[in-house]
């Protein structure tokens, strides 16, 4: 389980649970501990720091983001888990994601070896 901060506050967590290591990137559902958050929350929270928002879907609620400075992804460890970017997509239904781009693959091997596992595995088990 990671924690997710948000100008250094655990805002929630995520498990990270599915990876593209190639392009390294890590996403997965996030979990915001405050259960009321949402898309007007989400909005209003880019309105004020400036956060570029990628999509707006006010009919539907649900919000994406572009890279957000302020935020941080920590392993259990305490290490934060750094890319070139980072996403997150909040609708109201509770299905968020949070999304890390660009992670060095010496980093992203060892962290995420189960992703790396399966999609090595996916390759090895194909019939030439």
């Amino acid at each position: 389980m990671y924690k997710v901060l948000f100008n250094n506050r655990e805002i929630g967590v995520s498990n990270l649970e599915y990876g593209d290591p190639p392009m390294g990137i890590a996403f997965g559902k996030l979990i915001f501990h405050d259960k009321s958050f949402g898309y007007k929350q989400m909005k209003d929270l880019c309105k004020v720091y400036e956060i570029e928002i990628v999509n707006d879907y006010s009919d539907i609620k649900l919000i994406s983001t572009n890279t957000i400075m302020q935020l941080k992804v920590i392993n259990e460890n305490g290490k934060e888990i750094k890319g070139i970017g980072n996403q997150i997509t909040v609708m109201n239904n509770g299905e968020n994601e949070i999304s890390i781009i660009g992670i060095p693959f010496q980093f992203y091997e060892i962290e995420f070896k189960n992703h790396v596992e399966e999609y090595e595995k996916r390759f090895n088990d194909k019939q030439y």
